[in-house]
């Protein structure tokens, strides 16, 4: 799907809104001039945000809605979000554009002026929000929290798992996966060899078949496996972060 963020959200009170374009408006007047936010993948591009189109109008942030996104190739999917109940747009995939700084930036001010009112998803770790954490504090000088988002699926700390368990699940996840290649190629070549033997109609049915179940479902399979490397990734390198800092001030 790509790197995503979900914001389901019910409405809140003019009062609560006014106070969150405010301090957006005040990040937006504040930008630095690249973005370290989500791995920082491109923060040789400038930071520039314009309206939600990508095109590069003005960004709207008004009594109603907050509308943004990047400029030209270096924007995305547009970022909405609303007063009312979010019925519509409720995600934003930044593919880890320099904008998705603005985009998590947004979401820490709505979720720190409305914490009860917005369910907030995110394929980013806590290290992919920091960047974001510190302009916040740094420009509206106090100490924000990090909201706290799900992986898509359970999330780690919600079924008690330590790092040591993830990796151990991934290699058996893999493990099982590689089995399963195993056995097509045996099967493949099994109907090679005996290709023109009295038995060729059978081995050959049984080779279309595991061929078939294979591809039932290969591009959920493809992706998984490369959101499980990604992820242990980020996890390892989140580990080596904490044991060499025990003080980080970021929240988790």
């Amino acid at each position: 799907m790509g790197y995503t963020h979900k914001f389901e959200h019910t409405e809140v009170t003019q009062e609560v809104w006014d106070a969150i374009v405010s301090d957006c408006q005040t990040l937006m007047s504040n930008l630095p001039s690249h973005s370290l936010s989500s791995g920082a993948y491109h923060k040789q591009e400038p930071l520039q945000i314009g309206d939600g189109s990508g095109n590069g109008g003005l960004p709207i942030l008004d009594r109603d809605a907050i509308w943004l996104n990047g400029v030209g190739e270096m924007a995305h999917e547009t970022f909405l979000l609303e007063r009312q109940d979010s019925d519509r747009l409720t995600w934003c995939k930044t593919e880890r554009k320099p904008y998705d700084l603005m985009v998590q930036a947004c979401l820490i001010v709505y979720y720190t002026h409305s914490p009860d009112t917005i369910e907030l998803r995110s394929d980013g770790t806590k290290k992919d929000w920091a960047a974001a954490y510190d302009f916040v504090t740094e420009v509206l000088g106090s100490k924000l929290e990090i909201p706290p988002h799900k992986c898509f699926g359970p999330a780690i700390d919600e079924v008690g798992l330590t790092h040591q368990d993830f990796t151990r699940a991934t290699q058996e996840f893999t493990k099982k996966v590689d089995k399963y290649l195993g056995l097509l190629v045996q099967c493949e070549e099994s109907h090679k060899a005996q290709a023109h033997s009295s038995n060729s109609g059978a081995v050959k049915a049984d080779y279309e078949n595991l061929i078939r179940r294979l591809k039932e479902k290969p591009p959920q399979l493809m992706e998984l496996l490369s959101l499980l490397d990604q992820t242990k990734d980020m996890f390892t390198n989140d580990t080596e972060e904490e044991t060499a800092n025990d003080d980080s001030d970021v929240p988790s």
